[in-house]
């Protein structure tokens, strides 16, 4: 059985988590306005600033690309509840479809206007769809086996199930699951059907009940249960929101993707001490 610590969420309505303290499950939902945040501008959010995430938030933030701001937020608000972990036994799970296709954009942009001499340092270092993972591991100084995963729209569910797996397995005593799609121009300019918002979320996950929900039996391939419905943050995100809705309202299984790509997996209520 694995438990989910603590959950941290980043939508264009705002930022939410939720975390266990004194067998007491709590939350907390800030709206963008709260913040002070400007208005959404092409990526569907506010520019995002380290102090929405972090009391004190790393010096990097603000030279980050969007995708890594995303991920570093949604780690902020999922560990800022968390127990007090060794840091090397976190491994950490990631997922994205996009990954860092706007930045790509914009890199091969300076280098068709400039050529070599005209190409962005400052962007180049971000043109790596798991830089995120990354920026988390020197923030928080995790030393675990790391994993980005991308397997579509499934991308978010997929790495949950992952870092299930993970915790099963005896393989990491702790896992920290993170899904973040960075969206604008670039991903617009897709010739795909698939539309999107950007977004992120985080989840912290231990062995036992010490957590809001338990998540177990994960399985590939064999889809059982209630279908989670696709939501408006699409690409990798396109299940969050009806994951987000059965943890906090429902138990049984539930299932995402079709075929030998269907994800199962058993959410059970948590268990009081």
């Amino acid at each position: 059985m694995t438990a989910i610590v603590s959950y941290a969420r980043i939508s264009a309505e705002g930022l939410e988590q939720f975390w266990v303290e004194q067998d007491a499950t709590h939350s907390r939902f800030v709206r963008w306005t709260e913040l002070g945040a400007g208005l959404p501008d092409d990526s569907g959010l506010p520019s995002l600033k380290g102090k929405y995430f972090s009391a004190e938030p790393s010096a990097r933030f603000g030279r980050m690309d969007l995708l890594c701001k995303l991920g570093l937020g949604a780690a902020e608000l999922c560990m800022a509840r968390a127990p007090i972990l060794t840091r090397q036994d976190v491994a950490l799970v990631g997922a994205s479809m996009l990954g860092c296709l706007e930045v790509d954009a914009q890199f091969h942009d300076s280098l068709l206007k400039g050529g070599q001499a005209g190409a962005s340092p400052a962007l180049f270092v971000y043109t790596l769809p798991s830089m995120f993972l990354g920026e988390i591991a020197i923030r928080f100084g995790l030393r675990g086996r790391t994993t980005l995963i991308n397997t579509g729209r499934t991308s978010a569910i997929a790495a949950l199930a992952s870092g299930v797996r993970l915790i099963e397995a005896e393989r990491s005593p702790f896992a920290l699951v993170i899904a973040a799609e960075a969206v604008g121009a670039a991903a617009r300019d897709l010739d795909v059907v698939e539309r999107g918002l950007s977004g992120a979320a985080a989840w912290l996950l231990a062995p036992g009940k010490a957590g809001f929900r338990e998540i177990s039996s994960v399985r590939v391939g064999a889809p059982e249960g209630r279908r989670l419905a696709g939501g408006a943050e699409g690409f990798g995100l396109t299940h969050l929101q009806a994951l987000h809705e059965a943890l906090m309202y429902e138990s049984g299984w539930f299932y995402c993707g079709e075929g030998a790509l269907a994800i199962s997996f058993e959410l059970a209520a948590r268990a009081k001490a």
